[in-house]
């Protein structure tokens, strides 16, 4: 069943904006499968709509999360020129997919807990 899943996103998506006051720059959503999309949808609920996607599976990129077309991993340092103040949201479900993200997002500038955090 989703709703656990959904239901812990929900909690998830309350912290971050809480914690993180998310909704007052830019969102980045870094993971565009599951883990990406479920936490996209309870930030939505929360009142915060992603201002980008992005991953690093090809068959991910170009294609369009809550009407905004995801992205390479590796454009995070244009978007982060493009978004002042961004703050990223690691959300991807697959272990080494989640150091490539980590590694991208430190290599364009932001810092963990500053600028992003990992959330799945």
């Amino acid at each position: 069943s989703r709703l656990p899943r959904d239901l812990l996103a929900d909690v998830k998506a309350q912290h971050l904006v809480v914690r993180f006051t998310l909704g007052a720059g830019p969102v980045i959503i870094c993971g565009a499968g599951k883990e990406g999309r479920r936490i996209a949808r309870a930030l939505a609920r929360h009142g915060v709509e992603p201002a980008a996607f992005v991953d690093v599976a090809a068959d991910k990129l170009g294609r369009l999360r809550r009407g905004v077309r995801v992205r390479h991993v590796d454009e995070l340092g244009e978007l982060r020129a493009a978004l002042p103040g961004a703050f990223g949201v690691g959300a991807v479900g697959t272990s080494g997919a989640r150091g490539v993200v980590r590694a991208s997002l430190v290599g364009a500038g932001f810092g963990e807990v500053e600028s992003f955090v990992m959330v799945a």
